[in-house]
This record gives structure tokens, sequence and C-alpha cells, in this order.
């Protein structure tokens, strides 16, 4: 996977998916009988499955990305992957902030300069 890639797919899911799941959560029923009126009724079972498989596939992406990114030290790569498997979700913002963002802006953000 390419860099540009990789960043953008990893900010995806650190930054829509811990915002959206609480939401889900709230609004899962009213989607569900939305989408069942509006796209047949299978739609709204098949939706919960939908997103649980695009979830599924984003956390197996970041402890993929842990065990093999050369970013974390090692004496850190075990927690992270402890981390990102059982808080998933809320640990994948710290993770790709630290472990995943370009490295221009984090040498941006630590020398203190503007990139315009």
């Amino acid at each position: 996977m390419s860099a540009r890639w990789k960043v953008f797919v990893f900010a995806f899911f650190a930054g829509v998916f811990p915002v959206f799941l609480p939401i889900y959560a709230v609004f899962m029923d009213a989607l569900n009988n939305l989408a069942a009126r509006h796209m047949g009724q299978h739609f709204g079972l098949y939706w919960v499955f939908y997103v649980m498989l695009v979830l599924l596939a984003g956390w197996v992406l970041f402890l993929v990305d842990a065990a093999r990114n050369p970013r974390v030290p090692e004496s850190k790569r075990n927690g992270w992957i402890a981390l990102l498997f059982f808080g998933a979700f809320w640990a994948m913002p710290f993770y790709w902030w630290w472990y995943v963002r370009p490295s221009e802006a984090v040498a941006t953000v630590r020398s203190g300069s503007s990139a315009v």
C-alpha cells in the first residue's frame, strides 16, 4: 500500500469510526427501519452486517500495522497491539497520530514551523 493511501485509509478508520460508532449505536434501529423502508426489507438486516464487516477490516488493518510498522518502538509494540485489540476504536486515533501520520507532519509539529 502506498504511503498516501495508507495515511488516508488509516485516517478514515481513526477519524470516522470513533465518531460514527456511538451515533450508529444510538440510532441503529431508526437507521435500519429507514433503510428497510427505502431500499428493501432485507437491506436493513444486511446494513448491520456491512458495517461490522468494514469495522472488522479496519481493526485488523490497525493490528497488522502495529505488528509491522517500523515507527513503533519494539518496547511499545506489544502494548499497542494489546491496546488496539481491546480498546480498538478509542485507541485508533492515538495510534494514527503517533505512528501513521506522514513524517513531514511530525517534523513540522516538532520543529514548531508552519508549512504553508
